[in-house]
Formats: structure tokens, C-alpha cells, sequence
């Protein structure tokens, strides 16, 4: 398995994994082009872990918010989406995504990051 920067060759399976994510939300297609123009308000960085076949079965999203509860940072990364298929859950590959997530945000300055969970 390979964690990488997410591309735009990755969006139809990006997207149809946030379909499993979020059944109700629609099309996330629109969303994550914005994300690849520069142009998302919701993600600042997106990691995806793709699978030996190269088809992408993870992914992590990462935004810097103004506020989280419990930080007084006036910038914290925050996660604000995270998704392993269901066949590959259970094997650790959730835990590496938020390792690279977390030393994504150690090398930009970061001493905290955030999360609904």
C-alpha cells in the first residue's frame, strides 16, 4: 500500500469513496475539482492510500480552521474527512493516514490537530 499527495487522476475514485463515506451527500465530484483548481474552502491538503492494483481504496482530508474546540491556536490543521474501504479496514491503514497527516502538520509548524471524533 502507498500513502500519496492526492491527483487529479484520482478523482472518480476519490469521489466515489466519499459517496461511501457520505450516501446522502450527492455528487462530490464538483467539491474535489475546486480542491485540484485551488478554489476549496474545505480542503487544504488530501492524501490517498492506494492499493498495489493502483486503484485508491483510502483517502484523508485535511483544512486549516480558525477555531477548534480546546485550541487556542488561531490556526489548527483539522481532519475533515477520513475513509478506508470496508474490505481493507481492520489492517492499520486508517492509523497511517493519520500519520501522514499529523507529520504533514508537524512540518508546516503544527502542534496540534483536530477532529469530530
Amino acid at each position: 500500500m502507498k500513502i500519496r499527495a492526492a491527483k487529479p487522476t484520482d478523482l472518480s475514485e476519490w469521489a466515489g469513496l466519499r459517496q461511501h463515506l457520505w450516501p446522502d451527500s450527492g455528487s462530490h465530484i464538483k467539491e474535489l475539482q475546486e480542491y485540484f483548481n485551488g478554489e476549496s474552502i474545505d480542503i487544504t491538503e488530501a492524501f490517498v492510500l492506494e492499493a498495489p492494483e493502483n486503484n485508491i481504496i483510502g483517502f484523508i482530508e485535511i483544512n486549516i480552521r480558525n477555531f477548534a474546540e480546546g485550541s487556542r491556536k488561531a490556526q489548527v490543521p483539522y481532519i475533515e474527512a477520513w475513509y478506508i474501504a470496508d474490505d481493507y479496514q481492520g489492517y492499520g491503514y486508517g492509523q497511517q493516514l493519520m500519520v501522514t497527516a499529523e507529520q504533514w502538520a508537524i512540518e508546516r509548524g503544527f502542534t496540534e490537530l483536530a477532529s469530530d471524533t
